[in-house]
């Protein structure tokens, strides 16, 4: 019944994360892109008049894309605190490969970048890891 009921969870996971990444007309279809760590910073977000805000640890990381005119699709980060004050940023990145990516020439893969929060309340850039979720795993 467990096996039965962990299926079931998983199967309704999987579609529903599906069904979350908006695909085009012109969409082909979709791969597992490539992400990899640029930096960490530190950064203070803009605050309201009056309001108290703390600063946070950011993690400028990249998306490559395959195609000249793909698009990145869904991303997923997770973050784990580890003993030794490490984090470790779990991360996967969806990519929708277009029709025009066949017809169009590019002399440099597209990339997109993004920020991710990993720590708030910090004065200090922690240690990061990236666990590229959609690497090969050897």
């Amino acid at each position: 019944m467990k096996t039965i009921l962990t299926i079931a969870i998983l199967l309704s996971s999987s579609f529903s994360m599906a069904a979350s990444v908006a695909l085009t007309k012109d969409a082909t279809a979709i791969y597992p892109a490539k992400v990899t760590l640029e930096s960490v910073e530190i950064t203070t977000p803009s605050c309201p008049v009056n309001a108290l805000c703390e600063p946070m640890a950011v993690a400028n990381v990249t998306i490559h894309l395959a195609g000249c005119a793909d698009k990145v699709g869904m991303v997923s980060a997770n973050m784990i605190k580890n003993d030794e004050g490490r984090i470790q940023l779990n991360m996967s990145a969806v990519a929708i490969r277009s029709k025009k990516s066949s017809s169009i020439k590019c002399f440099v893969a597209p990339t997109e970048s993004r920020k991710i929060i990993v720590q708030g309340g910090t004065f200090a850039a922690p240690p990061v890891d990236l666990n590229d979720l959609n690497a090969s795993q050897e």
